[in-house]
């Protein structure tokens, strides 16, 4: 008989049951005890791991649910595309007509936690069956994927950066957010919109009437858990974005591309500090990308002779679809739909005239449908269907605010016209995050291999040429926007007005690095020591993101170890505690911000100084005193003020500001 049949066979007395009672009550005097006097846990510690967890698997379901979606409303058109091609693109579809029902569905009322957890469990319970079928056919197809295999070192170090660098950002997505226009604009709209339960204009907050195609969907986060998912949203399109630029360049120029394309795009500091925060930015460069990648598949599918039944309508609504998404995402991204459609109308150039104005107007016609609510919104909201622009009498708008705002005459053709010619070597070499050397760190690779492109274009194939030629009119175009915008107006000083473009340039960058090998000769293997040279870079890239993730170090704050306040004292300092302080007074308090636009960790009535010109307009447009400026602010119920020192001395030392000596004084 073995020990566990003795013990079986024993019987249960009272000594026995005595004996059990008193252990467990021993051990757990013992443990509570111990638990009570140490406190290992506290509300934080449980709470926060547990939102954080929401977070991702709430992420990872809405992503998932669009994706559905947009496979049930493309039907056969994606089948025939690799496998995460496919995925990017239904998810990028789905997520752009989430947006469109938010912004409905806020512009008609109703915003509540309760109805947006109704909503997401409704749809949820709706494609169960499409969801777990999709997601059975997911892990089949990912076994049978030919997945892009690294060739040799290089690659194989490029798929452990692009891995690292993305592990990495991944953990600074976890933290609270740090962003400047998040904290301007990205989240303070949504906040304001849950606050009145609906979308409107509530204060004088300009950006408010920018598209928000992505900040409806920081909206439907914030309605289900807050703000941390709303940098979920943001990096989930980084994902997105690039599976897309690696899908690209394999079909546009070989599988060796792939890896490349990928791991020159992470090379971009800026790409990877946007992927990290609640902006649009990464959001407008999956749908630029995407409707290059809808174009290109419309011409390789559309009939040479068109007597012939058509298939590539399907693919020419897609890049409708995502132009009108891009111009719905930023005001900026007006070139994208232009530049597609040129090359569009080029393509079809020897066709009849009656199929060049039924698919040219049908390209524009979808573009136009979903770039329409977006006006409506700001119609209804403001007055100004494109607000704040071209007109002048829009809430809180007028012709002095506008003339303040587009600051032309200070870029660099006055006075410095031969820098425009310089401009992305300068943003390659300089540019800097947070300063003004082009406001970005975007890297040395993303814009400078496309200078080595004319050396390896001999080794392009015909086909490969066609393709490389829209790419570089699709890229000239919106360049030549930027640059524009460089040497009219140094607000837009910036080479992330650019970045949309950064998933067709990886690209070209990519084919350019791999192509060099054609160069090598016995004398000097020119390939191997290009690839040393960007090996070096980028590991020095990896090592600078690794310090910056180790210098914030976002997990003691996301698994509760850390409080939000003092995450948000030690990085965002003085204006941190300025806010704590606002957050004390009175419900009845209304503030008035001067130089600091960011109002979004307010609790009580803040009044962001969004142009950094309130009081420049009191004083210079409607030519106040002090006495008048604190009659006014009595007038509108300002009980405090908020100065940011710094706000006003970069402005004075900068020079740009039409600044009076009289202002100061008053």
């Amino acid at each position: 008989m073995n020990k566990q049949e003795q013990n079986n066979n024993k019987a249960i007395t009272s000594g026995w049951l005595t004996a059990v009672i008193f252990l467990l009550v021993w051990l757990t005097l013992l443990a509570g005890g111990y638990v009570w006097a140490h406190n290992p846990f506290t509300a934080a510690t449980l709470l926060r791991p547990l939102l954080t967890g929401l977070s991702v698997v709430l992420w990872l379901l809405i992503t998932g649910l669009a994706t559905v979606v947009g496979l049930r409303l493309t039907g056969s058109l994606l089948d025939d595309e690799p496998l995460p091609l496919r995925l990017a693109l239904a998810a990028g579809l789905g997520l752009g007509l989430l947006s469109l029902l938010m912004l409905a569905w806020g512009l008609i009322g109703g915003l509540h936690s309760l109805i947006a957890w109704a909503g997401l469990l409704l749809t949820s319970f709706l494609l169960r069956r499409d969801l777990r079928r999709n997601l059975r056919q997911l892990a089949v197809a990912i076994r049978q994927y030919r997945w892009p295999r690294p060739d040799g070192r290089f690659q194989t170090g490029l798929a452990l950066y692009m891995g690292g660098m993305l592990l990495l950002t991944f953990l600074l997505t976890l933290a609270p957010e740090l962003g400047w226009d998040a904290h301007v604009y990205h989240l303070t709209g949504p906040k304001l919109y849950i606050e009145m339960g609906r979308i409107g204009h509530p204060i004088d907050l300009f950006y408010l009437g920018f598209p928000q195609l992505g900040g409806m969907q920081f909206l439907l986060g914030m309605l289900l858990v807050g703000d941390g998912l709303t940098t979920l949203f943001h990096f989930g399109y980084g994902l997105l974005a690039l599976l897309l630029v690696m899908g690209l360049a394999g079909q546009l120029f070989g599988r060796e591309t792939m890896l490349p394309a990928g791991a020159i795009l992470l090379s971009v500091t800026a790409v990877l500090e946007l992927m990290m925060s609640a902006y649009v930015d990464i959001t407008l460069l999956f749908y630029t990308t995407a409707a290059f990648y809808a174009f290109y598949r419309w011409r390789q599918t559309r009939p040479v002779r068109f007597d012939k039944p058509d298939r590539s309508n399907g693919w020419l609504i897609m890049l409708g679809l995502f132009c009108g998404f891009c111009a719905g995402v930023k005001y900026t991204a007006v070139a994208v739909p232009i530049a597609l459609g040129l090359s569009l109308l080029w393509t079809l150039r020897h066709q009849p005239f009656g199929q060049i104005l039924s698919q040219g107007g049908l390209l524009t016609l979808v573009t136009t449908i979903t770039t329409l609510p977006w006006l409506l919104k700001n119609w209804l909201t403001t007055g100004n269907p494109f607000y704040p622009f071209l007109l002048n009498d829009g809430v809180y708008w007028n012709a002095w605010r506008a003339a303040w705002y587009d600051r032309a005459g200070t870029g660099l053709w006055p006075d410095e016209p031969l820098r425009l010619l310089l401009a992305p070597l300068e943003a390659s070499i300089i540019g800097t995050t947070g300063t003004e050397a082009y406001g970005s760190t975007i890297g040395p690779f993303i814009l400078g291999l496309l200078f080595l492109l004319p050396l390896v274009w001999y080794t392009l194939t015909k086909a490969e040429k066609g393709m490389m030629g829209h790419l570089l009119f699709f890229l000239g175009l919106n360049y030549g926007l930027w640059l524009w915008g460089l040497a009219r107006s140094f607000l837009l000083f910036q080479s992330r007005l650019l970045l949309p473009m950064f998933g067709i340039t990886a690209v070209m960058a990519a084919v350019t690095l791999v192509r060099l090998d054609g160069l090598t000769r016995p004398a000097l293997a020119v390939g191997w020591l290009v690839r040393v040279i960007v090996s070096l870079t980028l590991g020095l890239i990896f090592y600078s993101w690794l310090q910056y993730t180790l210098l914030l170090n976002p997990l003691p704050v996301a698994l509760g170890l850390e409080s939000q306040s003092h995450f948000l004292q030690r990085t965002l300092g003085p204006y941190q505690q300025a806010i704590e302080a606002i957050n004390e007074l009175p419900d009845e308090a209304q503030i008035q911000f001067l130089w600091e636009p960011r109002s979004y960790g307010c609790q009580v009535d803040c009044r962001p100084d969004a142009l950094l010109e309130h009081f420049w307009q009191m004083t210079q447009n409607q030519g106040y005193d002090e006495t008048a400026v604190a009659a006014a602010w009595s007038a509108q119920g300002v009980t405090h003020v908020l100065l940011s020192q710094r706000g006003l001395d970069f402005l004075v030392e900068a020079g740009y500001d039409p600044i009076r000596a009289e202002d100061l004084a008053i």
